[in-house]
């Protein structure tokens, strides 16, 4: 018997995307501050960014990457997820490079020079500085 039309629709969650896609997201986006936190030296639990999510959530979260060999079974980055971390810190440079690429080289330079005085005012701004 075929489906309905309604029956194909996915479920909409509250970004308008399907709701699946919303917890894939959701999904990926805290286990990159796990990994951050992790590769910080911090435990995942105290990370800002994610230390008020109930402890059940984070706990799947890091069980997930701890069953893909990425935390090790003492809870921190393995060696399988110290280069799964270099490789995705690689890529998204890649991937962010091309509007730099784009100025010319004294525009790059401007924009270090405005951009560089703010970065240790930012890092002395953070919890873990």
């Amino acid at each position: 018997m075929p489906l309905a039309l309604g029956e194909l629709k996915p479920e909409v969650g509250e970004s308008g995307r399907d709701a699946a896609v919303d917890d894939v997201v959701t999904d990926l986006h805290l286990e990159s501050h796990v990994l951050l936190a992790l590769d910080m030296d911090m435990p995942a639990e105290t990370f800002g960014r994610i230390h008020h999510l109930p402890a059940a959530q984070l706990g799947a979260v890091i069980e997930g990457l701890r069953e893909r060999g990425i935390v090790g079974a003492d809870g921190w980055l393995s060696d399988h997820g110290r280069t799964v971390k270099r490789r995705i810190e690689s890529l998204t440079d890649e991937l962010a490079w091309p509007p730099y690429a784009a100025l010319t080289p004294d525009e790059f330079d401007e924009l270090v020079a405005i951009l560089e005085p703010l970065a240790p005012i930012l890092v002395a701004a953070q919890p873990w500085s």
